[in-house]
């Protein structure tokens, strides 16, 4: 087979596979009004009223306790003043941990094509094609000819891993952009005899480490990362102490954003749990956060996980210690020695914070899969381009496993919206026991406007969710969060969801099956 043959069939190849995720993506994004983890919470940043919630809390008028139409409620994920990108920052400043330019740029999106859940999806599915895109020039520049370049950036992009990130409306994608673009920073300064394309990579690092923080303050592990690498070096060269610059320079101002004379607020509307009710939350929320902020490790917010954060402290060290001495072994020294630093960087990295007793399922995980899976993808190409047939053996094998996986996935979510059908007939009266993260967007933001809506004052912040309908009452569907005890019954306070939430509503509550949370919020039963 010739060479031209061969590069024509990979270019076959690599537009099958971006044309099957941007259908998967679309797809899977139309008609797909539903919201879940912390979505709501995203849509409600970047249409700019997310310290709303908070003034009513200051000023009283809530309107919880009482029933009004879903649209009232509705309208917090609605952009009402146009590029008020001001008042974004001040509220992600006063009442949430992240900075602001993901939803500025969401923001900015929808001026143009409108607020809605499927508008925000889209946006990422626009930054997914421009990683694919960098990736491949990542992989050129870092020694890759154009077709395993064209492999690594096709398989990445029809990854189920990356198309769970795109449908995701958080800042994940965008943090994705940021390390493939400071790997090709990297490539510019450390792979080119240049001095102007150094000059320029340089530049270029000091841009991405800044929007990646400016994205999500976690971007800093993966710059730190790359950081001690440089300081495992001999002879440092100039890239890399203006890369230890730019990374400090990324820091401070990300601790300067969030730690000097920040208020902590919590956004709620009710009472925290009663196990943590005599401890001083804000306080140690906000000695949370500093230390995010610094050194992204681990620090407890809640007395008893302080062994917790301790563990953290311990596996963070130790991670350095041991990346010091990888690094200095011959086996990672040579062109691929930053990328094979920058991938086991980030998987020690998310193994501690595992160990540590933080969830890598929703909190870190999203985010290691967008900055950390490009990388691992390079150094397959890397090593498929010189490894020997082994090596090859290997590679294929997972990148059809990640190929097929991603084509499962699509296919399951483009089917599930395709079959979605509103039900007969929609509950009239719906209560919600809770209003924090995907709660919201589970159970108000797909409603029909004109549907009643109870927000009961009560917060919890457990993270299960039941169905509950108030018996003697079949018109009025009440979502609250419970957890089920090891008899097989259910607990939840049910003085919130007794006489003073429906008046029909008895004591005695009907559990309906927990998988009817999702289709009846979004009108689906």
């Amino acid at each position: 087979m010739s060479n031209t043959s061969h590069d024509r069939r990979i270019r076959l190849a690599f537009w099958i596979l971006v044309i099957a995720g941007l259908i998967f993506r679309i797809g899977g994004a139309v008609g797909d009004r539903s919201l879940i983890h912390d979505e709501p919470l995203s849509l409600m940043a970047a249409t700019g009223p997310l310290g709303v919630i908070a003034h009513w809390k200051a000023h009283g008028n809530p309107p919880i306790a009482t029933w009004v139409p879903a649209q009232q409620w509705q309208n917090l994920l609605v952009i009402e003043e146009r590029w008020c990108l001001d008042r974004i920052r001040s509220d992600l400043l006063k009442y949430d941990i992240h900075p602001p330019l993901y939803f500025w740029s969401v923001h900015a999106w929808m001026c143009f094509f409108g607020s809605a859940a499927q508008t925000a999806r889209f946006f990422n599915a626009l930054i997914a094609v421009l990683i694919a895109v960098t990736l491949v020039g990542a992989g050129r520049l870092w020694g890759l000819r154009t077709g395993p370049s064209l492999l690594v950036a096709g398989a990445w992009f029809i990854g189920p891993s990356a198309l769970a990130i795109s449908h995701e409306i958080r800042h994940y994608e965008l943090m994705g952009l940021w390390a493939v673009g400071l790997i090709v920073a990297q490539g510019l300064v450390f792979q080119t005899p240049d001095s102007r394309k150094r000059a320029v990579g340089l530049c270029l690092t000091y841009l991405t480490v800044l929007l990646g923080i400016l994205t999500h303050y976690h971007f800093a592990i993966f710059a730190a990362g790359v950081a001690v690498w440089a300081l495992c070096r001999r002879r440092p060269s100039t890239g890399h102490v203006g890369f230890l610059v730019g990374t400090a320079i990324g820091m401070g101002f990300i601790s300067a954003w969030y730690v000097l004379g920040c208020p902590v607020e919590l956004l709620d509307l009710g009472a925290l749990p009663s196990s943590i009710d005599a401890v001083d939350v804000g306080q140690l929320e906000k000695l949370r956060r500093t230390f995010w902020a610094w050194g992204n490790i681990i620090v407890p917010f809640r007395v008893l996980t302080l062994w917790n954060g301790v563990l953290g402290w311990i596996l963070g060290f130790g991670f350095i210690a041991f990346s010091v001495w990888l690094v200095k072994t011959r086996a990672t020294q040579g062109p691929m020695q930053p990328l094979t630093f920058y991938f086991v960087w980030n998987v020690m990295w998310l193994t501690g914070l595992y160990l540590a007793g933080h969830s890598p399922g929703h909190a870190m995980g999203p985010k290691y899969l967008a900055c950390a899976w490009p990388v691992l993808f390079l150094l397959m190409g890397l090593r498929f381009q010189d490894g020997g047939f082994e090596a090859r053996r290997v590679i294929w094998v997972v990148l059809f496993v990640v190929v097929t996986g991603g084509f499962a996935k699509g296919s399951q979510d483009v089917y599930s919206r395709i079959t979605a059908r509103p039900p007969a007939e929609a509950p009239s009266n719906v209560v919600v026991d809770t209003l924090i993260r995907g709660e919201f967007g589970r159970m108000v933001s797909s409603l029909d406007p004109e549907t009643r809506v109870f927000i009961a004052p009560k917060l919890w912040l457990f993270e299960n969710y039941d169905v509950w309908r108030p018996a003697g009452n079949d018109d009025a569907v009440v979502f609250s969060s419970g957890r089920h005890q090891e008899d097989g019954s259910s607990w939840v306070d049910f003085g919130v969801v007794t006489g003073a939430v429906v008046e029909s509503c008895s004591p005695s509550i009907q559990v309906v099956p927990g998988f009817l949370c999702w289709s009846v919020a979004a009108g689906n039963q």
